[in-house]
């Protein structure tokens, strides 16, 4: 019994340390949030990198494939391949993917599988990478239908009245608008 114990814990471990002390891209990858699109609007999936290592060369950042899907799912994509000869030490560079959504997008987040290469003193290293894409979408904005312009002096009541307007792409429910106290203003009930 404690053999057989062994036998599966030990390639475990061993699994474990090959990932732990392996490898590890220097190259720190952030995706920016992007208002959602419409079907038929084109965006740009922005990317920023930072080059924390050393100097790169013929570095090369593609997308292959969206997650769960077998291509690029509801999206089209004009550039898989984004090319940048050098990207010196500490260096940040912002590229981008141009796509163009194809059908109605039922999620907010996908992921993007694609790879990273790189030329490092010489050695070539290579990485598949995932891109997180997320829709950020439109707030409501707080607009009022007649501003206050009459003057007031302290210890004056002011009624101020206002209208909501839903200006993103989803159904608000259960709003619940608070005035707090300023410098300026308290709130008389």
């Amino acid at each position: 019994m404690k053999k057989k114990l062994i036998f599966l814990i030990l390639p475990i471990i061993l699994f474990g340390l090959a990932f732990s002390f392996g490898p590890k891209m220097d190259v720190k990858i952030t995706t920016l949030p992007v208002e959602k699109p419409s079907v038929g609007e084109s965006f740009s999936m922005k990317i920023n990198l930072e080059n924390l290592g050393i100097d790169k060369e013929n570095l090369v950042v593609s997308i292959d494939s969206l997650s769960n899907y077998e291509d690029l799912g509801p999206f089209e994509i004009q550039n898989t391949k984004v090319e940048i000869p050098t990207l010196k030490s500490k260096e940040k560079r912002e590229i981008s993917f141009n796509l163009k959504v194809k059908e109605e997008l039922t999620e907010d987040e996908f992921l993007f599988i694609g790879r990273i290469k790189y030329s490092e003193e010489g050695e070539e290293k290579k990485y598949n990478v995932v891109f997180p894409l997320s829709f950020s979408s439109k707030a409501g904005i707080l607009s009022f239908t007649k501003p206050p312009y009459s003057k007031v002096s302290l210890e004056t009541l002011v009624s101020l009245s206002g209208s909501l307007k839903n200006t993103g792409n989803k159904e608000v429910k259960d709003v619940v608008v608070k005035v707090g106290n300023t410098d300026f203003f308290t709130e008389y009930m």
